[in-house]
């Protein structure tokens, strides 16, 4: 049974175990397909017992082996309340150029093509180390990034580690897999970070979000928000002067001063002649002519005779 390692992260690592790493990938660089406890021993210089006690069998050095090559892997640091843009991408990039380097290495190759050969014949459990301590793990470094961006409104995705697959192979293509074929690439450090730009650019492309983002976007929101206000603000006073105006017009009106009352040329004509006599009741007209109204009471029909 494997026994606790005592190298659970690489942060962990003393300098004499490093060195014992790095002699592990030396042997596998070096085509030393049957790694053996006495192999690496022999190789760092020191007792197949201290390696025992480090990391406890075969199984747990090529664990620590491979974290020890993934952990150059990373995206950087990063403030997650203060995460931009600019931040962002910049983080992205870095993780590309890290993940570049590191599988286009020797070494790197090497280990994987020796996980490949393992998996293919079940000769060890190296390639389910590799994968569970390589592309695993850093997948579970890179997708924090991710969500802290998508929280931020940067990006849009549904899934993180559909999210980081897409990433992971837009940063790869097909580098890693022509290199354990045996294809002798060139890559320069030029190279690495022209790929790891382009790749963060096809990234921003597919999951950025579909309005600006960061602090451009707020400032856009803000300047849009503020020239709807103002034109509210606009029509609220453009109706208020309106309604003002309707109640004036309906006031003037009422109080028969308003022009459109009446035909504006018969009141100007009116309002310019004197003003008519008022007219007197017809009674008293008839009385002043000697005239007397008999009413229906008095055998009259309502209508004036003469007295006599």
């Amino acid at each position: 049974m494997q026994e606790t390692s005592a190298i659970e992260h690489e942060e962990t690592l003393t300098p004499r175990q490093g060195e014992v790493l790095d002699a592990v990938l030396a042997l596998l660089v070096e085509g030393r397909d049957a790694l053996t406890m006495t192999a690496v021993a022999r190789r760092a210089s020191c007792s197949k017992e201290t390696l025992y006690k480090w990391f406890g069998d075969r199984d747990g050095l090529l664990t620590a082996t491979v974290k020890w090559q993934a952990s150059q892997v990373r995206a950087g640091n990063y403030d997650r309340q203060k995460l931009d843009a600019a931040a962002l991408r910049e983080s992205l990039e870095r993780f590309a150029v890290n993940w570049l380097g590191v599988i286009s290495s020797p070494t790197s190759i090497a280990l994987n093509q020796v996980a490949v050969a393992h998996a293919s014949s079940a000769k060890s459990n190296l390639g389910g180390i590799v994968l569970a301590n390589g592309r695993f793990a850093i997948g579970e470094r890179l997708k924090p990034l991710l969500e802290a961006a998508r929280t931020a409104g940067l990006i849009d995705f549904e899934d993180a580690e559909e999210a980081f697959r897409t990433f992971f192979g837009l940063v790869g293509r097909d580098i890693q897999i022509r290199l354990l074929l045996g294809d002798r690439l060139e890559m320069t450090e030029a190279g690495i970070a022209r790929d790891a730009a382009r790749a963060t650019r096809q990234f921003f492309a597919l999951y950025g979000a579909k309005t600006d983002t960061g602090g451009e976007r707020r400032a856009e929101i803000n300047a849009r928000e503020g020239n709807d206000n103002a034109g509210l603000l606009r029509s609220r006073r453009r109706s208020e002067s309106h309604q003002g105006q309707e109640g004036r017009h309906h006031r003037l009106w009422l109080a028969g001063a308003c022009p459109c009352a009446q035909p504006a040329g018969r009141r100007r004509a009116r309002t310019s002649r004197r003003p008519a006599r008022p007219a007197r009741p017809r009674a008293k007209k008839a009385e002043g002519r000697g005239l007397k109204v008999m009413t229906v009471a008095e055998g009259g029909v309502g209508r004036p005779h003469h007295d006599g």
